[in-house]
């Protein structure tokens, strides 16, 4: 059948409905020219109840209940009218329930009748997010609370609590494949923690992420030297490659001078090792900078700003002795970088983090 809008024939909703549920009389001026889903305010489409169409369902379904509520069977009812016994019972309990009105007969509303919202786990998101924890590592340590959420969902909790604004993510390059590296691999890396110093030399192996690193008060080929002997005697298996940047502190070869050989790579080789050096590459050292980043936000920027050379190398085992033996590490599987090292060699290591004081 064609449906037929209130603004067409205001009257014959009125006429549509029994005398004794009829409701106040539709404004059509108040209704929108635009037929569809919305509201009764101007500019807006109408309201599925407001439709004379439904609100001649609305009768018929009134007529079927009236029926049954004179004593019929639902089934008596549904075979006269060509409705399931089923779809009669839920309109009379319907209109049984609300009270028998007549608008318990129109269409409901599509959508949910609850929230989707996740309100129980604001709280705890809140908690865990002004701990600096984020994305994965948020959802694991809800997880063992004893709470399931998936990411959109704590993204849609710290957006409702104004905790986070959405991040703007860049196209996606095609990245080549991932590099697999030999035990014994280490990437070396220096940051500056201050303007002027001091400066933090690092070192992770690039297969279990064991990381090490030490607080100097200034990058020198001396300084270089001391870390390395330093690494030689924190990591428990056979360095056999160590990867650098061009800095001046491990190579001369972004200075361009000729003939020239480093003391630091001159150490290295007489060990029988190999040095590998790449310029302008930092991906080429990603295992080293992802450390930075990391220790940056857990250990620096907590600390009071401009800090003594002693405070950081008062505090850096206990935290490195955090990172590598308590803290779970997303690219390990949620595993530590201790459990990574003793699986792959198949026995316990003892660390020694006092290096780094």
């Amino acid at each position: 059948m064609d449906i037929i809008y209130a603004y067409d024939y205001p009257n014959t909703v009125q006429e549509a409905i029994p005398k004794q549920y009829k409701t106040k009389p539709l404004d059509p001026r108040k209704l929108s020219r635009n037929p569809g889903r919305g509201g009764d305010t101007p500019g807006q489409a109408v309201v599925p109840k407001d439709r004379v169409a439904h609100r001649i369902l609305a009768k018929q379904r009134l007529k079927m209940v009236l029926e049954v509520e004179a004593g019929a069977s639902c089934w008596a009812v549904g075979k006269k009218y060509g409705y399931s016994k089923t779809q009669i019972n839920i309109w009379y309990r319907r209109w049984l329930n609300s009270g028998k009105k007549f608008s318990a007969l129109l269409n409901k509303k599509a959508g949910p009748r609850k929230p989707n919202a996740r309100y129980d786990i604001d709280q705890a998101v809140k908690e865990l997010f002004e701990k600096g924890f984020k994305g994965p590592r948020l959802q694991l340590e809800l997880k063992k609370r004893g709470i399931k959420a998936s990411l959109p969902v704590i993204y849609r909790s710290l957006k409702r609590q104004n905790l986070k604004a959405p991040r703007k993510r860049k196209a996606k390059k095609k990245k080549p494949p991932p590099r697999t590296f030999p035990l014994g691999y280490l990437q070396m890396d220096t940051i500056h923690i201050q303007r002027g110093g001091p400066y933090q030399y690092s070192a992770v192996c690039a297969v279990s992420r064991l990381a090490f690193c030490r607080v100097y008060p200034e990058l020198s080929v001396s300084n270089s030297l001391h870390f390395l002997f330093l690494c030689y005697r924190f990591f428990p298996f056979t360095i056999t490659t160590i990867h650098t940047d061009g800095g001046s502190e491990f190579t001369f070869i972004a200075q361009h001078i000729p003939n020239a050989n480093h003391l630091f790579s001159r150490a290295i080789e007489a060990a029988e090792k190999v040095h590998e050096i790449s310029v302008g590459k930092p991906w080429r050292n990603g295992r080293v900078e992802r450390f930075h980043r990391t220790i940056q936000d857990e250990f620096y920027r907590p600390l009071p700003a401009e800090q003594g050379l002693g405070v950081y190398r008062g505090q850096m085992p206990n935290y490195l002795k955090r990172y590598n033996e308590a803290r779970e590490h997303q690219a390990l599987g949620w595993k530590t970088p201790k459990q990574v090292l003793e699986e792959l060699l198949g026995y316990a290591v003892t660390l020694n983090f006092e290096l780094a004081h």
